[in-house]
């Protein structure tokens, strides 16, 4: 599809050609052969090339291949992961990035930060109330497609142990590329949680209304956060891992061990 599309920009003749690039979501493994014959083929028009997923090569192991259900060896998506970073940094005429520690990775790339939307905001009282959220509950929203790189194995462990106080909320549909079977397993995982499954558009500023804290337990961020994003914008508290604190630029005191006994304890505060 990757040299169809640039092959169209060259018909057009479409002076700017802007590429929206994501690793793991547009296309997988499979599309990467197909990155550097398409913006080669876009020479002699101005390049730009948005990449929503930066990975660090040094971070690809084992653990992460299965993590994203990478179907080759890890030391060869190592390099095919550099190799299509390299590319693009060489070939764009202009990269940008959403996070400054991104950047470092990819060659002469420009970092803007991801836009906040302002919408209205709900009332957190009937928020609450229409989506029947307790009261007597720390009420913690984990937000968006469900997936394994998200840390919610942690977040319902660390439910389940402040089960008392905390009433946690897992909104959103399986990812995309995961398919049904993680989030199945998280929900036999979590029989006190609360899946709501798919949010339609006009329950997302509820949700956010209606949390005391939005959680991203993300392990390891190769991309900016969209639920983070979302909870600024609605103006919802945020309680992140140390490492999606790191690269967002967050403070320390919206950080938090991603153990569940350190999660717990954090929520129980």
């Amino acid at each position: 599809a990757l040299p169809a599309a640039a092959a169209a920009a060259r018909t057009l003749g479409a002076p700017v050609v802007h590429l929206q690039h994501e690793l793991f979501l547009y296309g997988g493994a499979g599309a990467v052969p197909a990155v550097a014959p398409a913006l080669a083929a876009l020479r002699g028009r101005r390049t730009v090339v948005t990449m929503h997923h930066v990975v660090d090569p040094a971070a690809v192991d084992a653990s992460f291949t299965a993590t994203h259900r990478v179907q080759i060896p890890a030391p060869l998506a190592r390099v095919g992961v550099a190799a299509v970073q390299r590319s693009i940094g060489v070939l764009a005429d202009a990269v940008v990035v959403h996070e400054p520690s991104f950047a470092r990775l990819v060659p002469r790339a420009r970092v803007v930060p991801h836009g906040i939307e302002t919408p209205e905001r709900a009332d957190r009282a009937a928020a609450r109330a229409a989506l029947g959220v307790r009261d007597d509950r720390l009420c913690v929203l984990c937000f968006g497609y469900v997936a394994p790189y998200k840390g919610l194995d942690v977040a319902v462990a660390a439910a389940a142990q402040a089960a008392d106080a905390v009433q946690l909320v897992i909104a959103g549909g399986a990812h995309p590329r995961v398919g049904g079977e993680y989030l199945q397993r998280l929900q036999a995982a979590a029989p006190g949680a609360r899946f709501t499954g798919f949010v339609p558009e006009q329950d997302i500023a509820r949700w956010f209304a209606a949390a005391d804290v939005a959680l991203l337990p993300y392990p390891r961020p190769f991309a900016s956060s969209g639920p983070l994003a979302l909870a600024l914008g609605h103006g919802t508290p945020v309680l992140l891992s140390h490492a999606l604190a790191r690269t967002t630029g967050a403070p320390e005191e919206l950080a938090v061990a991603i153990r569940p006994d350190a999660l717990a304890a954090r929520l129980r505060r």
